[in-house]
This record gives structure tokens, C-alpha cells and sequence, in this order.
């Protein structure tokens, strides 16, 4: 059984005739009478009284009826599809690390809404490693995530931020622009939580360089670490766009001298996946974005 042929069917009880109905399917009376008894074929009983013009049978009143409810189905999942590619419903599911998502998505966010008011947004926070598995999942679209990410993903480079390192006020480094992950050999350490992405390409960093950082605490409240480190709890290294518009009381930054170590976002989706309609017009939206800081060193 197929859609044309329960068209068929349904278009020879309604018209009252097969030719009638052949007019409606643009086809000749003789393949709408072979599609109706493919049908009854299929189903092993006439579904038509043809002693009686075209009656329905007992079999054929429950065909028609469920016929009707199939087609009735199709003709709203083409209108429903047909929203979405116009972009007129759908959602778009995407998913960012509680990291400068403020300073890089609330602008695009805005924008897409405004253009595209019947697409519903699904914002979902967690680690870059918790995101990533979400996509593999089919749980998330797309998300933002830590260059390198692995070949299941394809990517949109997004941003490339140098780190900063944040200092309480009175170190013993205070006061120099720019330090080496060297010069913070030994220092307490206060880290982003478990599953952020930035985590190990720290540790990474240091191994390379023999430094060792006593971690002492993690968050993942860019606020809160920043109080640990006024608190004199430790140092913290994280993306100079975090401190875009300045440096919070109680500490001091100074630019880390280390260019195989930045923070580099990108956004990024299954690998072999066709991006639905709703995620294709957000790269397209965060596209026609101007980059909120430039990648060269600026003012710390």
C-alpha cells in the first residue's frame, strides 16, 4: 500500500466513479481501477459493491475512514514541514558553556528572534565535553564548543581569545602586563569545574613546560572564581573576553604569554548531520556578527 493509491481509493468514493476520480489524479481511469484492486488485493476482500455503482463495503467503510485520516496526516506533516524550511515554526536546540556566553550569544540571540519570532529556542548550559556529548546523542543540534574537538564534528570557527591571568591584588606579579604560565610555577589554582573543555589544555600547557598549579578550588561561576581570587585563594587563568568591560575590584590581570594556549570557540554539530533549517539560519545569524574583540593582544 502507498499514499497514491489510497488517494486513488479515496478520490473513486468521493467523485462517486473512477473516471471522475481519474480526472482529480491526473491519471487514466485504468490505473486508478488497478490501484483500487491492488487494494483489495492487498487486504484480501472487495472494499467496492460495483453491482451498485461504487457502495462501499463493511471492509471499505473502514478503509476509507482510515484512509481519509492517513492523507489528513501527510497533508499536515507537508504543511508543518513546509513552516519550517519558510522558517516559520521549529526549534533551534543549541547548547554553550556558562563562559562569555553572555559577550558572544546574547546579541545573535536577540537578532535570530527578532527575525524569525515562530522559531522556539532551547539554550542549554554545561561543560564543552557534556555539550558534545548531548550532539552525539541527537540531544542538542549544535553547540559551542573548545578547538580541538574530535573528527565526529564539523565546526564553525567562532572566536580566538588569548588567556588572562587574574591575580589577587598585592602579588607578587602584580603590576607586570604580560607573565609566562613559568612564572606561576607552584601557585594555588582556582579552575573551572570538571567538563570544561579549558581544564586539561591547562594542565596540557604546564606539562609542556614542567609548571606545576596546586589546584585548589573549581567553579563554574566566572563571578565566583573571580571573588575566590580577590579572597586571596589562588590565581585563575581564563578568556580575556570574560574582562571586556574591565577588571573587577580586588584583582589584577596580566596577559599570559603562551600562543599554544587560547581560547578558541567554535561552533559545532555532528559530522554528516543535515543541519535542520532553524540551525542553518543561526550560522548564517552569527555570520553577519562582528567579532566583539579583536584577536591581538588589546587591553587587559
Amino acid at each position: 500500500m502507498n499514499l497514491r493509491v489510497l488517494r486513488c481509493f479515496v478520490e473513486v468514493v468521493r467523485n462517486g466513479g473512477f473516471s471522475a476520480a481519474a480526472r482529480v489524479v491526473c491519471a487514466t481511469q485504468s490505473t486508478v481501477s488497478k490501484a483500487v484492486r491492488s487494494l483489495e488485493d492487498e487486504y484480501g476482500t472487495p472494499l467496492l459493491d460495483r453491482s451498485n455503482g461504487v457502495a462501499l463495503t463493511a471492509a471499505g467503510e473502514t478503509v476509507y475512514r482510515r484512509a481519509l485520516a492517513i492523507l489528513a496526516e501527510k497533508e499536515a506533516l507537508d504543511a508543518e514541514l513546509g513552516a519550517q524550511q519558510s522558517l516559520q515554526h521549529g526549534t533551534l536546540r543549541f547548547g554553550v558553556p556558562p563562559v562569555a556566553c553572555d559577550r558572544l550569544f546574547a546579541r545573535p540571540l536577540s537578532a535570530f528572534h527578532a527575525r524569525y519570532p515562530g522559531i522556539r529556542m532551547e539554550l542549554h548550559e554545561a561543560g564543552c565535553y557534556a555539550l558534545e556529548e548531548m550532539v552525539l546523542r541527537g540531544e542538542l543540534e549544535m553547540v559551542l564548543a573548545l578547538l580541538p574537538v574530535s573528527e565526529r564534528f564539523e565546526t564553525a570557527p567562532l572566536c580566538d581569545e588569548p588567556l588572562i591571568a587574574v591575580l589577587p591584588e598585592g602579588h607578587p606579579l602584580s603590576g607586570r602586563p604580560c607573565i609566562r604560565l613559568e612564572d606561576l610555577d607552584g601557585s594555588p589554582f582556582i579552575q573551572f569545574e570538571q567538563g570544561f573543555a579549558l581544564n586539561p589544555r591547562i594542565r596540557d600547557a604546564c606539562l609542556r613546560r614542567g609548571v606545576s598549579l596546586r589546584e585548589t578550588l573549581c567553579s563554574s561561576q566566572m563571578a565566583f572564581i573571580i571573588s575566590l581570587v580577590a579572597a586571596g585563594l589562588g590565581v585563575a587563568l581564563i578568556p580575556r573576553l570574560m574582562l571586556a568591560e574591565g577588571t573587577p575590584a580586588g584583582v589584577v590581570t596580566a596577559h599570559l604569554d603562551a600562543d599554544d594556549l587560547r581560547w578558541q570557540g567554535a561552533l559545532a554539530w555532528r559530522k554528516g548531520h543535515a543541519l535542520s533549517p532553524p540551525a542553518r539560519a543561526w550560522l548564517d545569524i552569527m555570520a553577519e556578527m562582528p567579532p566583539r574583540l579583536s584577536p591581538d593582544m588589546g587591553q587587559t
